[in-house]
């Protein structure tokens, strides 16, 4: 199984100035392949508007490396730089063409915009900026000495290092970046030769739904609500004051902008930290300390809820993509499973008792009471409850009721015998078929 473990570096200045050429050299490389590519996408279409002479072709991944050892030649310091190092930035490029041709596709599956507001394509490779976070990766295997604190990375030598944990394996790749605040960091990528445990089949009884709000950051169908932190509110203050700051000094022209720039970027960076902080120990609590097996969630698209201007911010704050990411991966882990419902089932709008599903309900309404059975639901419990049964209906779990009975023809209540309550009551509703 593969692992990633992160440590922060001290790097001299020496080695410094010799990270940024290799930063340098590695955007350069990065660049000029993906505006080539740009290049025989253009001549390929063109060809193919007026087919005169040969058609163009694509050139591989291979190729190009194959490219790079003639444009040494050319521009001798490009091969100041590792060789393998420029060779995987080649690779990163044509793994982000890969991920923008899946993504397309997907997109179109399901008739969703492939281009933003500028028309530019989502997804789309972009040019590397020197203003942004810098990182290069090199495929051998660094040498790692935890006793003395160091790690030899290729062309750097020996580098200062904290590990704050030990791991064993085989190091396959190590990747050194520097974020907009200055500070150094490696991630090794360890092959340590454990398996995958065998997933767990999925129970109801050892189930939890968990509902994702604004309010409450998570609430589980047991009952349990975890308040949101609003950790971008807490520091939205100082943060303006220091923005405000910074617009009035001049760029380019004085050195107070590069210093006020650098408070708002480590002003950032903390609210970030103290994010993914929040983030690590609430999947850590649900997957490691919990006795839940199966966690039964949302699909949610939250790119599209960006849209709501009123509501993007308080979104971002939370990060459920990055939540829900972390649940998938530490349930792999630990042979748990994580089971996702489509986004357009009324989780919130269907009684989790009896079925019942309410015909609208704005998001002002937080408890409501049920005409059928008359239980009185909070509504974020409400909807964890029903996500674990809406989720396990999918799956099949739930013994289906034929559609031909006729007590259930104008019956409100889910299709499913084992959460519907509602044999021979008069509902108002139309029949579901959430299968």
């Amino acid at each position: 199984m593969l692992r990633a473990y992160k440590y922060r570096i001290y790097p001299t200045e020496q080695q410094q100035s010799l990270l940024t050429q290799q930063f340098g050299i590695g955007r350069f490389v990065y660049n000029w392949v993906l505006d080539r590519k740009q290049k025989e996408y253009a001549a390929r279409k063109a060809w193919e508007e007026k087919p005169v002479g040969e058609k163009p072709k694509y050139k591989t991944r291979f190729d190009y490396c194959k490219i790079l050892t003639a444009l040494k030649s050319e521009l001798s310091w490009v091969g100041d730089a590792n060789a393998q190092a420029l060779q995987q930035e080649i690779a990163h490029l044509f793994y982000a063409y890969d991920r923008f041709y899946k993504n397309l596709k997907e997109r179109k599956a399901r008739k969703q915009k492939i281009t933003n507001k500028q028309g530019r394509l989502l997804d789309f490779p972009k040019f590397k900026s020197r203003k942004d976070r810098q990182s290069l990766s090199f495929p051998q295997a660094a040498n790692v000495d935890f006793k003395s604190s160091m790690v030899q990375i290729p062309k750097l030598g020996k580098v200062p290092c904290i590990f704050h944990r030990e791991f064993t394996g085989a190091i396959k790749t190590t990747t050194i970046s520097k974020t907009v605040t200055g500070k150094y960091f490696v991630s090794i990528l360890v092959e340590d030769g454990k398996e995958l445990p065998e997933p767990i089949q999925p129970n109801p009884g050892r189930a939890v739904g968990i509902d994702v709000g604004l309010t409450h950051f998570a609430t589980f169908s047991t009952g349990e609500k975890v308040k949101n932190p609003r950790l971008l509110k807490r520091s939205l203050s100082r943060l303006r004051r220091v923005q405000r700051s910074m617009v009035r000094k001049k760029n380019g022209a004085s050195k107070n902008y590069g210093k006020a720039k650098l408070r708002r970027a480590l002003l950032e960076e903390k609210v970030a930290n103290q994010r993914k902080d929040f983030l690590h120990k609430a999947t850590h609590q649900l997957v490691c300390k919990s006795q839940a097996t199966t966690f039964c969630v949302e699909d949610l698209s939250v790119k599209n809820m960006m849209q709501n201007h009123k509501l993007a911010r308080s979104i971002a704050d939370v990060s459920w993509s990055e939540f829900f990411r972390q649940l998938k991966y530490k349930a792999q882990w630990h042979g748990k499973q994580v089971l996702e419902i489509g986004r357009f089932v009324p989780s919130s709008k269907t009684c989790s008792d009896c079925g019942y599903k309410v015909d609208s309900m704005s998001l002002n309404i937080r408890t409501w009471q049920c005409p059928v059975c008359g239980i009185e639901h909070d509504r974020d419990i409400n909807a964890a409850k029903s996500l674990v049964k809406f989720a396990f209906a999918k799956l099949g779990s739930f013994e289906k009721i034929p559609s031909g009975q006729a007590e259930f023809q104008a019956c409100g209540c889910m299709p499913y015998a084992n959460f519907c309550k509602g044999v021979g009551t008069s509902c108002s509703g139309s029949r579901n078929s959430y299968v």
